[in-house]
């Protein structure tokens, strides 16, 4: 029973990063495509209120330097949290 919960803690890390990831690619893209589009904003249904909080907290660095950096930061804490457990 252990083994399968983490079996299955491991996968939801691992479909949380991967939507993180196609979330922050597909933004590169969905000006140029609107096919895109609709696939987009469901990930951002999803990943932008996990975001936010983070956003917030580094908004004085994300002005000052000009790149946002909150998936990147989203995905070292669910990595993190991942090792913990």
């Amino acid at each position: 029973m252990k083994a399968l919960i983490i079996i299955v803690l491991s996968l939801a890390v691992r479909l949380v990063n991967a939507a993180v990831w196609i979330y922050v690619i597909l933004s590169w893209f969905v000006r140029t495509s609107p096919g895109l589009v609709n696939f987009y904003m469901t990930l951002a249904k999803f990943i932008e209120p996990v975001l936010a909080p983070i956003r917030k907290l580094m908004m004085p660095l994300t002005y000052r330097i000009g790149l946002d950096f909150s998936p990147y930061v989203l995905v070292l804490i669910i990595s993190f949290i991942s090792r913990f457990l």
